[in-house]
C-alpha cells in the first residue's frame, strides 16, 4: 500500500438505518436479509444453522425472517418452510423496507464467506441489530465481540451457540446492540465516509494547484 492511500469505508446512512433502543425481547426475532445470487453470501450455513436450532428447547421463542432473492433461495429455504415461526418472502427488498424490518428485529444472520465489508451487517448495526456473522475477510474489522458475534467459518454450530449465547444473555445483549450502533457510526458515517473523500480531494487539488504553480 502507497504510504499516501487512505482506505475509505462504504458510507451508511444513519437517517436510513437509524439507531433504535432494543429491549430484551428483541433478541428473540432473526432477520436474515440476504441475497441468494451465489455460495459467497453462505445462505446454505444459515439454513443448516437453523434446522440444527429446530432441535434446541428454547426455538419455539424464536420468530426469524428470510427476505432475499437469487436463484439459490428457494434450495436454501425449502426445508424451512414447514416451521410456523420462519416467516419467508422471495423478492427485491429495498432500503427503506429493511429499515422497517430493523425495527421489529433484534439480530441480524449474516454469514459470509467472502466480504469487503459486509454492508448488510453494518446496515443492521447502526440500526441496534446484534450481527451474527463469519470471522473472515475483511468482517472482523467491522465487528468485534463486544458488538456482535464473529463465527467460525463453515461452520453452522458456531451460529447456533451464537443464537443461543444471545438468548440466554439478554443483558449482555442489550449491551452489545449499542455497541454494535456505536460501531458502525463511527466507522461508516458520513463524517468519516463522503466528508473524509471531499476532504482528500479537497487536499490533493490544492497539492495538485501549488505544484503548477512551482513550475
Amino acid at each position: 500500500i502507497s504510504e499516501n492511500s487512505e482506505i475509505i469505508h462504504n458510507y451508511i446512512s444513519q437517517q436510513c438505518f437509524t439507531y433504535q433502543k432494543k429491549i430484551e425481547l428483541d433478541r428473540l426475532n432473526i432477520l436474515w436479509v440476504r441475497s441468494f445470487a451465489t455460495h459467497s453470501y453462505a445462505n446454505d450455513l444459515a439454513s443448516k444453522a437453523i434446522i440444527k436450532l429446530t432441535k434446541k428447547d428454547f426455538f419455539k421463542d424464536l420468530r426469524i425472517t428470510i427476505r432475499g432473492d437469487g436463484k439459490l433461495f428457494r434450495k436454501f429455504t425449502k426445508d424451512l418452510e414447514k416451521f410456523e415461526n420462519i416467516s419467508i418472502e422471495q423478492g427485491y427488498i429495498s432500503h427503506e423496507e429493511i429499515s422497517k424490518l430493523h425495527k421489529s428485529h433484534g439480530v441480524i444472520l449474516s454469514p459470509t464467506r467472502m466480504d469487503s465489508q459486509g454492508l448488510a451487517v453494518g446496515e443492521g448495526m447502526s440500526s441496534g441489530l446484534v450481527p451474527i456473522t463469519t470471522k473472515i475477510a475483511a468482517i472482523p474489522e467491522f465487528v468485534d465481540s463486544r458488538s456482535g458475534y464473529l463465527c467460525k467459518p463453515e461452520s453452522p454450530q458456531s451460529i447456533v451457540d451464537a443464537i443461543e449465547s444471545i438468548y440466554r444473555n439478554p443483558n449482555q445483549y442489550l449491551k452489545m446492540s449499542e455497541t454494535a450502533s456505536r460501531r458502525s457510526s463511527s466507522q461508516c458515517s458520513f463524517e468519516s465516509t463522503i466528508q473524509k473523500e471531499i476532504d482528500l480531494l479537497k487536499c490533493h487539488n490544492i497539492y495538485t494547484q501549488e505544484a503548477m504553480h512551482a513550475n
